[in-house]
């Protein structure tokens, strides 16, 4: 079972500066510590972080004058970066799912073979008929972009758990709070799916 009172980093990487908190899980989360650090011009570009080095050094450094004392992190990455679909798919195994996806964003060019990094959320099949093929949310980014994040925290001396687009990070956070008002709940689902659509 996963450790839900662990402590993480969350680490988001805009083009103008790094922005981190740490929390530590529970009911309610506590943030421990917040912080943020200007980038040089040209730190990120074109949605791709350009000074590897210079923006990994900002981020440790920021570690320490914070006096953070957790090493995994959760980076968000610039919605522009990232490609969602939702993508109706054959009923398959599981074992099988990943390279079933990966084919179908072949296909539909949204990654070149090879060139790209993905992760999927089955959706629930329980409100579809046994007609209607089953679906996944597929959110995926080129691999020059991911590789780039992934270099920064790496040399920032940290260990990367995953990557996400920032908006989701933003939803999740603001999801038991608006779960319980029908009004905003679609309004959050309104601007994620007009996020998705633009891309």
């Amino acid at each position: 079972m996963a450790n839900l009172k662990r402590t993480l980093l969350g680490i988001d990487i805009s083009p103008n500066e790094v922005r981190m908190v740490e929390m530590r899980g529970g009911t309610p989360p506590r943030i421990l510590k917040v912080g943020t650090v200007p980038l040089p011009q040209g730190a990120v570009s074109n949605d791709q972080i350009a000074q590897i080095d210079t923006v990994a050094d900002l981020v440790r450094g920021l570690h320490t004058r914070l006096g953070c004392t957790a090493r995994q992190v959760v980076c968000g990455m610039n919605i522009q970066s990232v490609v969602t679909r939702i993508l109706a798919i054959p009923r398959v195994p599981d074992a099988d799912l990943r390279y079933v996806i990966e084919g179908e964003l072949q296909h539909y060019q949204v990654l070149r073979t090879g060139t790209g990094a993905f992760d999927y959320f089955r959706l629930d099949a329980a409100s579809q008929g046994e007609e209607t093929p089953p679906s996944v949310l597929v959110m995926a980014s080129e691999e020059r972009v991911a590789y780039s994040y992934r270099q920064v925290i790496e040399k920032a001396g940290l260990q990367l758990l995953a990557l996400e687009p920032i908006t989701l990070g933003l939803y999740r956070a603001a999801y038991p709070d608006i779960e319980n008002q029908p009004a905003a709940l679609c309004l959050a689902c309104l601007l994620y799916t007009s996020d998705a659509a633009d891309e």
